[in-house]
């Protein structure tokens, strides 16, 4: 096994030939199970050590966003609820089944969300059940658009990152709305630099 490749490297033979071992259909939903679990267990340690008495703690998500591919196509809009729930639902259910848990009473103080990018999905009316796999059980293709040619922005466009800065106002912009007329109560947003993963 390279270095290359995202430890410990497992994965079925269709998904990656260089795996030597692993189920690509099934270990996804085992991990993210036994996450969850670990993180009921790690509150109630947080919660019954008095060093951590006025500590809050919380769990993040790094979620990708969808949207239809075809936004008059009413089977790529269903395709996008499935991708959300499978994206979301499934361990949001289990978030809640946990908090039931007398042991993982007040499973979380907050939510963090990390999100980086977004996809357009298209539905999928078959699949292969012989290679099983994450995208295939929600029936979906994940699909990258690109509106914008960098090339023919202008050199004052460039200069000034308007793309960027533009993303961060619509971004502050919702959070905003999402406070005011849906009540989320919100205490951070923080951007990540280049030099926040070189620490």
């Amino acid at each position: 096994m390279t270095q290359e490749r995202k430890s410990p490297g497992r994965a079925s033979k269709y998904m990656n030939e260089a795996a030597v071992a692993g189920e690509s259909g099934l270990e996804v939903y085992t991990v993210s199970h036994n996450l969850l679990l670990a993180h009921a267990e790690a509150i109630g340690v947080f919660r019954n050590n008095p060093k951590c008495k006025d500590g809050k703690i919380g769990i993040a998500h790094c979620p990708v966003w969808f949207e239809p591919f075809d936004m008059n196509c009413p089977d790529d809009k269903e395709a996008c609820e499935r991708a959300m729930e499978f994206m979301f639902g499934w361990e949001k259910i289990t978030l809640i089944y946990l908090s039931t848990i007398q042991k993982a009473k007040g499973i979380f103080d907050f939510v963090g969300v990390n999100y980086y990018s977004a996809f357009y999905v298209k539905s999928i009316a078959e699949v292969d059940h012989n290679t099983p796999k994450w995208r295939s059980d929600a029936r979906i293709e994940w699909r990258r658009h690109c509106d914008m040619d960098y090339e023919e922005k202008t050199k004052l466009s460039n200069l000034m990152d308007l793309q960027r800065t533009e993303y961060h106002k619509k971004h502050l912009q919702s959070i905003q709305q999402a406070i005011q007329e849906d009540g989320v109560e919100v205490e951070g947003y923080f951007a990540w630099s280049l030099l926040d993963n070189c620490e």
